[in-house]
């Protein structure tokens, strides 16, 4: 049922339901009876129907009558930081989760269903994974975030379009923040500033900032803290056990660096953009040949996640302008969804909307929509690729919403910058392209929006016609 919410939900989407995309990219592509393989002409049932297939996921129940998924939390404790108080969303400073999100780690929440820390042996005990397995891969994946120095090829980078894309830690953009003076003393404000380094050591939840942290990734959402190695990170890498200089090592990327250009044992073992990908590292994973101990915990691998679920159904109901009635003409798909009898209305319902999409922003340790966003369709669309960007960031979601949007190859051609990994400290913080040859032989055509058929497939059935773009090949 999660697989078919989401395919409901592409089969909506711009690109698949005869939006500009649909056009631009597949005008020209028909059958041979002359029918067009993708639909030019745009139908809004389609969003209704990608709406109830999410509602029926969120709708089930266990044999006792309790709701069977939900979002992962962990509970607060005296390591859990004090929710800002400045945002504009009545609901954000509650008790009680899902109502708000003041009695719950939001780091640890988000954390702990990839690092390994949240139990994956049943779904009773992560409610979250609507399908998911572990897999002992994720821990080989895993090294190419790790420092060299510790025994990995700091080669999982991340783009600094995506450190960017984190909010600041009471929800609002670091440009928003930037404006703001530097009171790091105050645990209310939240301030941007690309200038300076924290110049003081700062707990919560677990993880720790060093006081040589660069501003620019204070304050930050605990999403980013949960995701992203940057310059000047502690990596715990506790089962080491001890081992002198295997453990809380503070890893930099400058050029002259251990881990940095010039530093590495192999020219291409440093990360090009300045940033890694650690989303899935425990702080007890180790990969260092000093320590014989060394060990990495086992993942799971969220292949659909509740999170997912939520911001579909948001985004289906946000996409509509009339309601929608389960025996509606146009409906009719729906029949098996559950609803029997229940005569289900779906429409754009802020309040549905809203409850939605916040649970996902509250776990996160964000404040929710505000009034002014929510009666804003374009706006509250905008806030869903910005969270789905964020909260699924190397789960395989990306490349195709980009694509299902119809936003692909404006997407792609904004550039891949990340620091100066080609500079000393002094001017390492500072955006640029990365110079290497990864970066600009990138190619960016719209016929990447599918991949081409196998030669071996075309020629078992001749009548089928190549994907569009690739006929030549």
């Amino acid at each position: 049922y999660g697989l078919v919410a989401r395919l409901r939900l592409i089969h909506a989407s711009p690109l698949f339901n005869g939006g500009e995309a649909a056009i631009r990219c597949f005008s020209s592509w028909v059958r041979k009876d002359g029918k067009h393989y993708v639909s030019q002409t745009y139908d809004e049932t389609r969003w209704a129907v990608a709406a109830a297939a999410a509602r029926r996921v969120m709708r089930m129940t266990n044999n006792g009558g309790q709701q069977l998924y939900e979002l992962y939390t962990f509970q607060k404790d005296v390591n859990t930081p004090v929710l800002p108080d400045n945002a504009n969303d009545d609901d954000y400073n509650k008790l009680d989760y899902p109502e708000g999100a003041a009695n719950i780690d939001p780091l640890r929440s988000y954390s702990d269903i990839f690092n390994g820390e949240a139990p994956t042996s049943s779904l009773l005990a992560n409610p979250e994974m609507v399908w998911g397995r572990t897999s002992g891969a994720i821990n080989g994946f895993t090294r190419g975030a790790f420092p060299n120095s510790a025994g990995g090829t700091n080669q999982l980078c991340v783009t600094q379009k995506v450190v960017d894309a984190y909010l600041m830690k009471d929800g609002r953009t670091k440009e928003e923040a930037s404006s703001d003076d530097p009171n790091y003393s105050d645990p209310t404000k939240s301030p941007y500033s690309e200038s300076g380094v924290l110049g003081r050591v700062y707990s919560f939840s677990g993880y720790r900032l060093n006081s040589s942290v660069h501003r620019m990734y204070v304050n930050r959402e605990p999403r980013f803290y949960a995701s992203i190695g940057f310059s000047e990170c502690l990596w715990p890498c506790l089962s080491a056990d001890g081992t002198l200089g295997a453990t809380n090592m503070t890893i930099t990327y400058y050029y002259d660096a251990r881990d940095g250009k010039t530093g590495t044992s192999s020219p291409s073992d440093y990360p090009i953009t300045g940033y890694v990908f650690k989303k899935y590292v425990h702080f007890m994973d180790s990969w260092s040949e000093k320590a014989p101990a060394a060990k990495r915990s086992e993942k799971a691998f969220g292949i659909i996640r509740y999170a997912e679920i939520l911001l579909s159904y948001a985004e289906a109901l946000n996409n509509l302008n009339k309601p929608y009635y389960t025996d509606d003409p146009g409906m009719e798909s729906v029949a098996n969804y559950g609803f029997e009898g229940a005569d289900m209305t779906f429409e754009r319902n802020e309040d549905e909307i809203k409850s939605s999409f916040n649970r996902v922003r509250y776990r996160a340790g964000l404040p929710g929509l505000s009034p002014s966003q929510l009666a804003n369709a374009a706006e509250v669309q905008a806030q869903i690729e910005r969270e789905r960007m964020v909260e699924f960031l190397g789960e395989n979601r990306r490349y195709y919403d980009v694509r299902r949007w119809g936003i692909y190859e404006d997407s792609e051609r904004e550039g891949i910058q990340g620091m100066d990994t080609e500079s000393k400290e002094e001017f390492y913080y500072q955006r640029v392209e990365p110079n290497t040859a990864r970066v600009g032989l990138r190619i960016i055509n719209k016929r990447l929006v599918f991949l081409p058929i196998p030669k071996t497939e075309m020629k078992r059935l001749p009548s089928l016609d190549q994907n569009p773009g690739w006929e030549e090949y």
